[in-house]
C-alpha cells in the first residue's frame, strides 16, 4: 500500500507544479503590477487561505487503494487535457502581447498627433473651398456674376420645363381640358402640332413664377445657404418660414389653380397644407420646389447685379429675330418670312449691353416690328 500512496502523491505533486508553471504569465512590454501579493508558504498554498484548514489522516483499505488508483489515473488524464488547453491559451496570449512589442508611448503619441494634423489639414481645405465658393457667390457686379446669372437662367428654364412635363402628364391622366383652362394662349396662335400646346403650359408657369414677386423674398444673405442643399425640400424643412419658404408657398398658390389640383388629386389637400404654412412632402410639391429654388435664385441675383437685370417678353405677332429670341422647338418651318412670335415661353433678360435671349414659340401670323 505504501508504494501506491507514494505514486499518488508524486502524481498530485507533478500536476500541481505544472499548474503553477502555466499560471506564471507575465505581461510583455507593460509595466509590472506593483500591488502587494499574498505570501505563499513552503507547501505552495496561500498562507491566508490555509491558515484555518486542518488535515485529518485517513486509513486507506486495499479496495479503496485500487479504486483510488483508477480514479487517480482518470482524473490525471482529464487534468492533462485541461492543462494542454490552458497551455494553448497561454501561448496565444503571449503571442498577442508580443504583437504589440515594442510598446513605445512616445511613438504612439507622435502617430496620434500626425493623424490629428492630417485631419486638421483636410478640414481646413474644406473650409477654404467653402469660403472660395461663398466669395464667388457674393461677387456681385463683376463678369463672373453675369456668368452665374446665365447659368441660373438655364437651370430655371430647365426646371420650369420639367415641372410642365409633370403637369402635362397629370392632365392626360385626369382628362383636364387644356382648351378651357387658364393655360390657354391667344386663339390666333396656330400650333404646328397638337402636342405643342405644352409650350403654352410652360409659358404660363414661367410667367406665374417670374412675375409679381415681393422684394422681401430676395436676399443674398440666404442665397448660399439655400443653394447649398442637394435637395431644396431639405431647406424648406429646416426653415419653413424663411424667405425661400414664403416664396414657395406664395408661388404655389398663384401658379397651381385650385381646379387643376382638384382634378389631379380629387381634393385640395396640397393647397390647404400650404395655406397653413406647411410644405407637403409629395412628389408633385417637391418637383415644384426644385423649380421654385432656381427661379428664386435667378430673381435674387437679378436684383443685386450692377447694372440690374431687367426682364423682357415679346408680344404676339412680332417678327422673329435671332439676336433677341430663341425658337422652341428649335425649328418650326422653313418659311421664315411668314413666321412671327406666337407667345413668349421663357422671358429674356438685359444686363447693360448683355442680352440673354428669350424663348418663343413661333406661329404663322402677320408679322409686326419688335
Amino acid at each position: 500500500m505504501e508504494p501506491g500512496k507514494g505514486k499518488m502523491r508524486r502524481t498530485s505533486s507533478n500536476l500541481l507544479l505544472r499548474i503553477t508553471d502555466i499560471c506564471k504569465v507575465h505581461s510583455v512590454g507593460v509595466a509590472e503590477n506593483v500591488a502587494g501579493k499574498p505570501k505563499v508558504d513552503s507547501t505552495g498554498g496561500s498562507s491566508e487561505d490555509g491558515a484555518d484548514l486542518k488535515v485529518h489522516p485517513h486509513q486507506i483499505s486495499d479496495h479503496e487503494s485500487c479504486s483510488g488508483s483508477s480514479i487517480a489515473r482518470y482524473e490525471e488524464a482529464v487534468v492533462e487535457k485541461l492543462l494542454d488547453a490552458i497551455s494553448g491559451l497561454k501561448l496565444a496570449y503571449v503571442k498577442v502581447q508580443q504583437a504589440h512589442v515594442p510598446y513605445d508611448p512616445e511613438k504612439i503619441a507622435v502617430a496620434e498627433l500626425e493623424e490629428l494634423e492630417r485631419s486638421n489639414m483636410e478640414l481646413k481645405e474644406k473650409i477654404d473651398q467653402r469660403a472660395t465658393h461663398r466669395e464667388k457667390s457674393f461677387d456681385i457686379g463683376k463678369e463672373a456674376s453675369i456668368d452665374m446669372f446665365v447659368g441660373l437662367f438655364e437651370s430655371s428654364s430647365k426646371h420650369i420645363h420639367d415641372f410642365t412635363k409633370l403637369v402635362v402628364g397629370w392632365i392626360k391622366v385626369s382628362g383636364w381640358d387644356l382648351d378651357i383652362s387658364k393655360f390657354s394662349i391667344d386663339k390666333s396662335v396656330v400650333y404646328e402640332k397638337r402636342s405643342h400646346k405644352k409650350y403654352g403650359v410652360e409659358a404660363y408657369f414661367a410667367r406665374a413664377m417670374l412675375m409679381g414677386t415681393k422684394e422681401e423674398y430676395f436676399s443674398m444673405d440666404s442665397y448660399d445657404h439655400v443653394m447649398s442643399f442637394k435637395d431644396p425640400f431639405d431647406a424648406l424643412m429646416e426653415a419653413p418660414n424663411s424667405a425661400f419658404g414664403r416664396f414657395c408657398r406664395e408661388k404655389y398658390l398663384v401658379a397651381v389653380p385650385w381646379s387643376m389640383e382638384d382634378s389631379f388629386f380629387g381634393n385640395l389637400d396640397h393647397r390647404v397644407f400650404v395655406e397653413r404654412g406647411g410644405h407637403p412632402r409629395t412628389q408633385f410639391y417637391q418637383t415644384f420646389a426644385r423649380m421654385a429654388r432656381y427661379v428664386w435664385a435667378l430673381l435674387t441675383v437679378a436684383r443685386y447685379l450692377k447694372p440690374r437685370a431687367e426682364m423682357f417678353f415679346v408680344r404676339t405677332g412680332v417678327q422673329f429675330q435671332k439676336k433677341h429670341m430663341e425658337s422652341v422647338p428649335a425649328k418650326l418651318t422653313t418659311e421664315e418670312a411668314k413666321i412671327s412670335v406666337g407667345f413668349t415661353v421663357m422671358p429674356g433678360f438685359k444686363i447693360g449691353c448683355t442680352v440673354i435671349r428669350c424663348k418663343v414659340y413661333l406661329s404663322k401670323l402677320n408679322a409686326q416690328d419688335f
